[in-house]
């Protein structure tokens, strides 16, 4: 409830930068995963088209010129979806570092099992999310 009231009296430029670096922090996140040594995560990564749908939602934002609250709300939504994907590569960045340092790394392998399915789960709310805006962007304009 504090983030739908935020909102409303940050106003929509507000909302709309704060996505806008939101989606900025997540595309170099996945740019710095790159092609790793762990196929399952590259995998989904290429399968699920995640960094370009980031793009390409940045963009949107950033072609939006709509002060509907409804909007408002459905780009929060996003925003703290793509957020929560945001802290997840954080992690998977952080613990891959600190694996690389440990003595016989490259005889063990780091099991990123939780990251593939929490990413999985996290691409698909985004996905409900942003169809979610383009239903309601589509609604308002007819």
């Amino acid at each position: 409830m504090l983030a739908l009231t935020t909102i409303g009296v940050l106003g929509t430029g507000f909302c709309y930068k704060t996505i806008v670096f939101t989606c900025n922090k997540t595309i170099n996140l996945i740019s710095e995963i790159g092609n790793n040594q762990y196929e399952t995560l590259n995998l989904l990564l290429l399968k699920s088209d995640i960094g370009k749908k980031i793009v390409r939602t940045r963009q949107l934002i950033l072609d939006i010129n709509v002060d509907k609250d409804s909007i408002q709300f459905a780009i929060h939504d996003l925003d703290e979806i793509i957020e929560t994907i945001n802290v997840l590569l954080q992690h998977f960045l952080d613990c891959k570092t600190k694996h690389e340092q440990l003595y016989f790394n490259t005889w063990r392998t780091m099991d990123i099992s939780m990251y593939i399915e929490k990413l999985t789960l996290y691409i698909e709310i985004y996905n409900h999310r942003f169809r979610d805006l383009v239903d309601i962007m589509s609604i308002i304009k007819n």
